[in-house]
């Protein structure tokens, strides 16, 4: 969780390491153990690094968006959930995506995909690093979000334990 943390951190340096880091990682992890964890958290930490880091950092964090997505396209929903949260992206530009997906092998051609896809948010809050936007706070203003919805998904199974640090008297 530290190394999808350090993401949305300021310094690219440190989020260049932590994708090659991320990127290994990938390659040799065989267990379906993380599967969870990679296409949840981590495919929505790169998504929402993807708005703020600069332009540099782009090309690897679609990289590894493209190859995340592909890989657990069929494996977990996590990826076309957070997807489908973004403002700009319907079902229909999914089902497209998805189609277009399985008919090419070529890595480049996915990118571009992805890219194309993802362009109205690549960048948007590009250097603000204060207080980065989730993904779920990115809903048009005429949109209402009548429930509060979490933006981790471990968020959904951690209960508060901010009573455990007051100071009792």
């Amino acid at each position: 969780m530290i190394i999808i943390n350090i993401l949305n951190y300021p310094d690219t340096q440190s989020v260049s390491h932590a994708l090659d880091l991320i990127t290994n990682l990938l390659k040799h992890l065989k267990s379906s153990r993380y599967d969870n964890v990679i296409s949840g958290e981590l495919f929505q930490a790169l998504i929402r690094a993807l708005m703020i880091q600069k332009e540099e950092m782009q090309s690897n964090l679609i990289a590894l968006i493209q190859l995340i997505y592909f890989t657990y396209l069929k494996k977990s929903k996590y990826p076309m959930m957070i997807l489908s949260a973004l403002p700009h992206i319907t079902q229909h530009k999914l089902q497209n995506l998805n189609s277009q997906f399985n008919g090419t092998t070529n890595e480049k051609s996915r990118k571009k995909l992805i890219t194309k896809l993802l362009q109205p948010i690549i960048g948007k809050n590009s250097g603000n690093f204060v207080k980065p936007k989730s993904i779920l706070q990115l809903k048009t203003s005429g949109q209402s979000n009548d429930k509060k919805k979490s933006s981790s998904l471990l968020d959904i199974s951690v209960t508060d334990i901010s009573s455990l640090f007051d100071d009792e008297e």
